[in-house]
């Protein structure tokens, strides 16, 4: 599972998640009815659900250019 979370110019805050990157991405649009060009692009970021084992609790890491999708 990944995430995104991104302010648009106004400092308003959106997050989404999603089975991929762009599937996040595109919930995010969809759920908070913004469009891209309204999104401040340097705010953008995307994390990676990873897995941590023996206990119930999920952790969310910054994706980086070697994950899995």
């Amino acid at each position: 599972m990944f995430a995104v979370i991104a302010e648009d110019f106004s400092g308003s805050e959106f997050f989404s998640q999603g089975l991929s990157p762009q599937m996040a991405w595109e919930n995010m649009l969809t759920d908070f009815a913004i469009e891209e060009e309204d999104i401040a692009v340097d705010t953008v970021k995307f994390f990676v659900e990873t897995e941590v084992f023996r206990e119930t609790k999920v952790s969310w890491s910054p994706v980086s250019d070697t994950d899995d999708e």
